[in-house]
């Protein structure tokens, strides 16, 4: 059986409990109990339960940071992913690990990372004295007690950008590594990867199924579901919904191909995330040429100025692969949220619509779905 006990010190472990009847042995004559650790077990076990069911990758890794604290390595140990310029873009770490020792993350110090470096620069399995370390690196693990450093790499990674790395910073000097230790840091690496790699392939799944593949910007499902939360919010009532169609892209088509079309849509879906991270607005592709912007504002002046921030950015020269240079604008036909008539998304998205194609007809601009429309001269 598992049991969890508390020692002397305070500290909780789980131990397997085995009961072994020897009474019938004439020598024994007792029944004879083994009690050994098990918190490296149940914590293994812990993390595949939790890469099953979808726990965040953080969550898992910091499980795996207690196994490497337990009775095999006792070590503080950190994990390592995602390095850039010599900077790991994912650091997790026990607590007791701060920079420098959990690794070269976003705020080290520039000899810091060169003393990382020179370490997950070599792609096979270290044992190292803290003594043959960089002093950045040696002064503060000497002030902690720790003598020696153990990194391993994921040896099944496929590419520079995505290696990770489990590093362990021991109390021990001793560099030879029994086959139990060198087991367990092997394992601990390969889970750790496992775990990333998953993540990884989890967040391509759901940017895919939420995003637009040519542009990167949202699609016309991700839209609808953020705008309709947005509309159960009674605190959301200066809302605006902005339909936008492009002017002049079918000559592109046309003329140059869909290849050429696609780099305009492109290129368009670029100019529109700049201006909605500039803006704080949020912007879609529905499909086709046609997009969508979400704004918290009703103000008619803010909408109007906002329009033409649009057309401006959309209006710029795009340079197609064959090296020439079109042009397209864009009309806009913008939907101010009105409580009692508007009771989903897609019915405020049909007014933008509507209200997009009452510009077209009069020859494009920007056009505000209310009683006295504002037009616009065409973008084009």
């Amino acid at each position: 059986m598992l049991f969890r006990v508390v020692a002397a010190d305070g500290t909780h472990h789980i131990v397997e409990v085995t009961a072994n009847n020897q009474f019938d042995d004439p020598v024994i004559g007792c029944m004879v109990v083994y009690v050994h650790p098990w918190t490296e077990r149940w914590l293994l076990d812990q993390i595949l339960d939790a890469m099953a069911a979808d726990v965040p990758a953080d969550d898992a890794l910091e499980m795996l940071l207690q196994v490497a604290g337990a009775e095999t390595l006792r070590a503080q140990s950190a994990i390592l992913s995602d390095l850039v310029d010599g900077r790991a873009g994912r650091v997790v770490a026990v607590d007791e690990l701060d920079a420098p020792l959990a690794g070269p993350g976003h705020d080290c110090e520039a000899d810091v990372v060169d003393a990382w470096t020179g370490i997950l620069d070599r792609p096979i399995e270290q044992i190292i004295d803290v003594d043959e370390l960089p002093a950045v690196l040696a002064g503060p693990a000497r002030v902690r007690g720790l003598k020696s450093l153990w990194v391993w790499p994921y040896e099944h990674a496929r590419d520079d950008s995505s290696r990770v790395w489990t590093i362990a910073w021991r109390s021990q000097r001793r560099l030879d590594v029994d086959p139990t230790r060198r087991l367990m840091m092997t394992r601990l690496s390969r889970l750790a990867g496992v775990i990333l790699d998953t993540d990884r392939r989890r967040s391509q799944v759901e940017y895919a199924a939420t995003h637009d593949g040519l542009t990167g910007l949202i699609n016309r499902g991700t839209f609808h579901q953020h705008l309709q939360r947005l509309l159960r919010s009674e605190r959301e009532r200066g809302l605006t919904v902005g339909y936008l169609d492009l002017d002049a892209f079918k000559p592109v088509n046309d003329r140059f191909g869909h290849a050429a079309g696609d780099r305009v849509l492109a290129t368009v879906g670029a100019r529109l995330l700049e201006l909605a991270e500039r803006d704080d607005l949020i912007a879609a592709r529905l499909g086709g040429d046609e997009f969508a912007v979400l704004v918290h504002t009703d103000d008619r002046h803010d909408l109007i100025a906002l329009g033409e921030r649009i057309r401006q950015a959309v209006a710029g020269p795009i340079e197609l692969r064959q090296g020439e240079v079109v042009e397209v604008g864009v009309s806009i036909g913008f939907a101010v949220r009105e409580l009692d008539t508007d009771p989903s998304s897609h019915a405020l998205v049909d007014r933008a619509d509507a209200a997009l194609y009452t510009v077209k007809r009069n020859g494009g601009g920007v056009v505000i779905d209310d009683p006295v429309p504002v037009l616009g001269p065409s973008a084009n």
